[in-house]
């Protein structure tokens, strides 16, 4: 069995926290690593789902909406959050 020594673990953990300040300082619209602007790709990993296709059945057929300039589609941070709450049952 492998072991893990308290001293790894705080390294470790001091390197996730000095990341996470610099996000935090650099882009402080940020939430969990993702922009207020999320790619499609993002917004599956916002919303924990898989499939492009699911997310547009699912979610942009039934009123997220997508902002589109010069074809490249971004979901607001904020519309998704307010879309969830408006599902919520």
């Amino acid at each position: 069995m492998n072991s893990v020594s308290p001293r790894s673990i705080d390294s470790k953990f001091l390197i996730f926290e000095k990341s996470t300040e610099k996000v935090q300082k650099g882009w402080p619209d940020m939430v969990n690593g993702l922009p207020r602007y999320m790619s499609i790709k993002q917004a599956l990993v916002y919303f924990n789902i898989k499939s492009r296709n699911t997310l547009k059945k699912n979610y942009i057929a039934k009123g997220l909406p997508v902002v589109i300039i010069s074809g490249t589609k971004r979901i607001d941070r904020l519309d998704a959050d307010k879309f969830m709450e408006k599902h919520k049952i």
